[in-house]
């Protein structure tokens, strides 16, 4: 149970687009160290597919967390009727 709890990302906020970046600033966050930080994705849309490369992350601190190079998330999202 604690790997599939490990496994996931949860968090709540505001966000922002702009061309093809949007900005999730969490308000609340599985990691403690997130809300009030803030995750920027290049984003684009093909068909019913949505692709989301990590650009940029910050702690609420402004650091750059010191693996975000080796964990940069890669997301596919397909819609669903």
């Amino acid at each position: 149970m604690v790997m599939h709890y490990q496994s996931f990302a949860a968090n709540s906020g505001t966000y922002d687009v702009a061309g093809s970046r949007i900005t999730i600033r969490p308000v609340v966050a599985k990691n403690p160290n997130f809300p009030g930080g803030q995750l920027t994705y290049e984003f684009r849309i093909e068909r019913d597919m949505l692709f989301l490369e990590a650009v940029d992350e910050r702690t609420s601190s402004g650091i750059v967390p010191p693996n975000y190079d080796a964990t940069r998330e890669k997301l596919k999202l397909r819609r669903m009727k």
